[in-house]
């Protein structure tokens, strides 16, 4: 079975990820979904300072196909982690 998947950031004006989705793309061959496909995945991936508050995002990218299990997934350091949305 193929989850479908997708990346955000929570950094900056970039929501979309375009540079982790580059990285994932080039460093595993996984592609996620295209950039306004949020509403329809089992999985989303996010950067995002650690402790960030995911019930009281803004975040589009976030809320669109919500709610989610949140989990860790690494501390990406200086601050900063990567956390698995999953429905």
């Amino acid at each position: 079975m193929v989850l479908l998947f997708n990346v955000a950031e929570v950094l900056d004006f970039d929501k979309q990820a375009y540079t982790l989705r580059y990285f994932v793309e080039y460093k595993y061959g996984r592609k996620p979904l295209d950039v306004v496909s949020y509403q329809n995945l089992d999985l989303l991936y996010v950067l995002a300072p650690k402790g960030y508050d995911f019930k009281k995002s803004d975040v589009w990218e976030i809320n669109a196909g919500g709610p989610y299990k949140i989990s860790l997934l690494t501390d990406a350091g200086q601050g900063y982690a990567v956390y698995k949305l999953e429905k």
